[in-house]
């Protein structure tokens, strides 16, 4: 009876549009244009045209391009923007210790409330994991002592993997 019951719940949620099982599209936030004219003065990528509405979980908001994540926008509880991260996909993956497959990307994360540019690379290429972590580790990513200086090392790196920021 449980196995039927746990199904029954289960076609509940996905006719009812809980778990993932609704077939409409979520809408995007309406202060986008509002949002990317700030992205555009403080140097971070705005969300372009193209970019699909993934939705929104927990006060994130998330956005992709070509499939894969590019950008999550974190709002706190009266809709501010807490913070925001930019995901550089390589196109590359590779085995992590437990032996899953990992796509190679860098974020770049902006905190609103310390004003920070923030560093992360997931991948296995040491010289691009060496030069993120030559950058000081704080609570929430590597950064320099400048966000001119996260930055260049950003520009640095996404320029060695063909990318470009914003």
């Amino acid at each position: 009876m449980r196995r039927c019951t746990g199904a029954i719940v289960l076609v509940w949620l996905a006719v009812s549009g809980c778990g993932g099982g609704s077939r409409s599209r979520p809408a995007p936030p309406e202060d986008t244009a509002r949002t990317n004219r700030v992205r555009e003065a403080l140097g971070i990528r705005q969300i372009r045209k193209g970019w699909t509405f993934s939705g929104r979980a927990f006060g994130a908001e998330d956005w992709a391009s070509g499939g894969l994540p590019c950008k999550r926008v974190q709002r706190g509880s009266d809709d501010e923007i807490l913070w925001e991260e930019d995901y550089y996909y390589t196109g590359m993956t590779y085995t992590d210790p437990d032996g899953g497959t990992c796509w190679e990307f860098v974020t770049v994360h902006y905190d609103y409330g310390t004003k920070r540019f923030y560093l992360h690379y997931s991948g296995p290429n040491p010289r691009i994991a060496g030069r993120v972590e030559s950058l000081d580790l704080t609570d929430r990513g590597y950064a320099g002592e400048t966000d001119e200086g996260t930055l260049q090392v950003a520009d640095e790196l996404l320029g060695r993997l063909g990318m470009g920021r914003p």
